[in-house]
């Protein structure tokens, strides 16, 4: 038995707030909400997945210094305690093969370290 199947390409997205809303050909923007129109090409919303936990919220945990790495070895995680400890360590400026994913408001270290600044941990 022959089944076609259709694929449906919307090319636009009705974002509301930090929401999508919608999701179709013909959107329309009100005062409410924002369209991305993608000029005919196909939109792919970028998806965060994200199962980190704050140990910091925990009090039993706020006192341990605690360092969990990505299971594909490209970053890591610290939390309060642990990043008191290697303070003095946290440069200036960029990390030649890495980063140190800062706040974007104050600028301090977030506790992200990616690729060669894990290293600084």
């Amino acid at each position: 038995m022959d089944h076609e199947i259709q694929v449906r390409r919307p090319n636009s997205l009705l974002v509301r707030g930090s929401r999508i809303a919608a999701v179709d050909r013909d959107l329309a923007a009100s005062d409410d909400c924002h369209v991305f129109d993608g000029h005919g090409a196909t939109i792919v919303p970028g998806l965060t997945d994200s199962h980190g936990a704050d140990l910091d919220d925990d009090p039993r945990l706020a006192a341990v210094p605690i360092l969990l790495e990505r299971v594909d070895a490209h970053a890591s995680w610290a939390n309060a305690r642990a990043m008191a400890l290697a303070a003095d360590n946290f440069p200036d400026g960029p990390v030649n093969g890495g980063e140190v994913v800062r706040d974007p408001v104050t600028g301090a270290p977030s506790g992200v370290f990616v690729d060669d600044a894990m290293a600084i941990m």
